[in-house]
């Protein structure tokens, strides 16, 4: 859905934009090494980001949102910078992801005490492991604890099939070290979702087969309900899940 677009920053000016592409440079330098851990599950490295700054720009076009300059440029950076932790471990690598950012004195320069901090705060808790409750509603006039929420949800609705390419797939299944069974149905899921859209109140999800994607669309829908409470005023996502009829795209 979102391989191979320009990416482009586009609810904010030009300052921030110049700040957002220092940092992704940086952010690069450690997502093009992440290990997979294990090695068959789908990457968290540049594409996951880039796609997630498309994902971001659809959700401000077609929500309902209210966010201003600061928050939408602080979920660009996050896009960036929220998992270069699983360079040091899966485990836990939102944390870790917070003390590498935290070892680099330009995000302090280029953000700003303040949106240093609220940085800090969505990287951490894009995690589900992490509980937004904890959160400040607000800090220096960013609405804190909705931000985090709604980039967790974001997170999560980067799934479509451009992230497990059927290709790769097949020359993987057809090698003498397939895909184990967990890994397989992750692809298998990610490769029958073909697109996503965003219809406020709705999460628009367009799949091949109903049975094959519910390990995502069902984690799309717990990453929802763990932060529904802190969305203070947004419409909170209802996950649409249409299954393709080929008669009607032919």
């Amino acid at each position: 859905m979102y391989a191979h677009q320009e990416i482009v920053y586009k609810y904010v000016d030009t300052p921030y934009q110049s700040v957002i592409a220092q940092i992704g440079f940086l952010a690069e330098k450690y997502l093009r090494y992440l290990p997979r851990e294990i090695p068959e599950f789908p990457s968290h490295g540049p594409d996951h980001s880039s796609s997630l700054i498309q994902i971001i720009n659809d959700f401000v076009s077609n929500w309902d949102n209210d966010l201003s300059e600061e928050e939408i440029f602080l979920l660009y950076v996050s896009a960036w910078v929220h998992d270069i932790g699983c360079l040091v471990s899966r485990e836990d690598h939102q944390k870790k992801s917070v003390e590498l950012i935290d070892k680099h004195e330009m995000f302090k320069q280029l953000l700003g005490q303040n949106l240093y901090t609220c940085l800090k705060y969505v990287v951490k808790y894009h995690s589900s492991h992490e509980r937004i409750v904890e959160v400040p509603s607000e800090w220096g006039g960013i609405h804190l604890q909705k931000l985090c929420s709604i980039f967790r949800i974001l997170d999560a609705c980067e799934i479509c099939e451009t992230k497990c390419p059927n290709e790769v797939y097949t020359v993987v299944m057809s090698s003498d070290r397939p895909f184990g069974a967990e890994a397989n149905s992750y692809w298998k899921a990610h490769m029958n979702i073909q697109s996503l859209k965003f219809e406020s109140p709705k999460i628009k999800i367009y799949v091949d087969d109903l049975t094959e994607c519910k390990i995502l669309t069902g984690k799309l829908e717990e990453e929802i309900l763990g932060v529904k409470d802190y969305l203070h005023g947004i419409p909170c996502p209802i996950v649409e899940v249409i299954q393709i009829n080929d008669e009607a795209f032919s």
